[in-house]
């Protein structure tokens, strides 16, 4: 009866040595992607959320001046430094912070009901949910060079048909690897189509 081996077995040589080299191949190959700096992180998560640290430090910003401008001061009532505040009941919508809220959320009604600054808004909106779509595709299809750096998307943009996205691809990436994507991408399109 003839033997049988494993392809993974070590096959002792003339001199009565394994081969080394065969015997440690692994049968399984992970893809581990490399330790990166917390600065770095930190950097590139700052970075892909531009679009939305911007929005929020200016409503942020937006809301403090809004509630100081309607805050009252003693020089704005008449009455001396020194003397002690007049408790008057109002109702509380009328408190500076539930204005200040009132006020911001009248301008964003006023923005969403005139066409065109609607559909500027939300053209813009949908850019950014392509970026961030658009890396985790290419997350999730390892679309990376060997040492882990993945296409940087630099801009996106409204156009006639949908958004048009600029790519960086850092040296060890080329075009063919992001058109092999083309049919994962060309699904997520898809996809945003059918939920809207």
């Amino acid at each position: 009866m003839a033997r049988t081996r494993s392809r993974g077995s070590a096959r002792p040589g003339r001199s009565g040595r394994t081969n080394k080299a065969h015997a440690l191949t692994p049968a399984i190959e992970f893809f581990t992607q490399p330790e990166r700096h917390l600065a770095w992180r930190v950097l590139g998560f700052l970075v892909r959320a531009r679009a939305e640290i911007i929005i929020a430090t200016t409503l942020l910003v937006v809301f403090v001046q809004l509630q100081a401008w309607l805050t009252p001061t003693p020089e704005d009532t008449g009455t001396p430094p020194e003397a002690a505040p007049v408790m008057v009941d109002e109702p509380p919508w009328l408190e500076p912070p539930h204005l200040a809220l009132l006020i911001m959320l009248g301008g964003f009604t006023v923005l969403l009901v005139i066409p065109a600054s609607r559909r500027f808004l939300i053209r813009r909106v949908w850019c950014v949910i392509t970026r961030h779509r658009m890396r985790s595709c290419f997350v999730q299809s390892r679309t990376m060079t060997l040492d882990g750096r993945m296409p940087f998307l630099l801009w996106s943009r409204p156009s006639p048909v949908g958004e048009r996205v600029r790519v960086w691809l850092p040296a060890g990436l080329s075009v063919k690897d992001i058109e092999d994507d083309g049919e994962r991408l060309a699904g997520l399109s898809r996809s945003l189509c059918k939920s809207i």
